[in-house]
């Protein structure tokens, strides 16, 4: 049976004229929208895959503003990093086989689960942060970056998993 892999074949964001070359303002406050265009390696073709990367601080201010942030596929750095990005993002490729392209694609989108995180946010604006459980495979990207997929619950208050 023929394995399929994921291939990175470029980053770019709408937020940045050439994004290699990129510095945010404030380099440990910082969100980009980041587009990785990945395709089936040794094939043509390719899709893009958005990832929002950001700074705890970013997202903090972000949830100060509006009291909540809703979304999936957030990478969080502790200060921006090009090159760890594009090592992030590939790492995540190079785990993503499967027999066919959509198994493939499907692994890529889904980067949830790989932390178990917990946060808290009381509706009265303070944020409350829980424990943070790094999984083996995200220890080999390092300890400074976090996936989570937000739910929000009835109860008023949102809890990442």
């Amino acid at each position: 049976m023929k394995i399929i892999q994921a291939e990175l074949r470029s980053l770019h964001s709408p937020d940045a004229v050439d994004l290699p070359l990129f510095t945010p303002l404030d380099a440990e406050c910082f969100g980009l929208l980041v587009q990785a265009m990945v395709g089936p390696k040794g094939q043509q073709g390719c899709e893009s895959f958005d990832f929002m990367v950001c700074s705890p601080r970013w997202l903090e201010n972000k949830m100060s503003s509006t009291g909540y942030v809703l979304g999936r596929h957030y990478l969080l750095l502790p200060k921006y990093d090009y090159n760890l990005i594009w090592q992030v993002i590939q790492g995540l490729c190079d785990e993503a086989e499967a027999p066919d392209w959509k198994t493939v694609a499907s692994r890529v989108d889904t980067v949830a689960g790989s932390l178990k995180i917990t946060i808290l946010i009381e509706m009265g604006g303070d944020s409350r942060y829980g424990h943070i459980h790094p999984s083996p495979r995200n220890q080999a990207y390092g300890k400074n970056l976090v996936y989570f997929y937000i739910q929000v619950p009835p109860a008023g208050k949102i809890q990442a998993r």
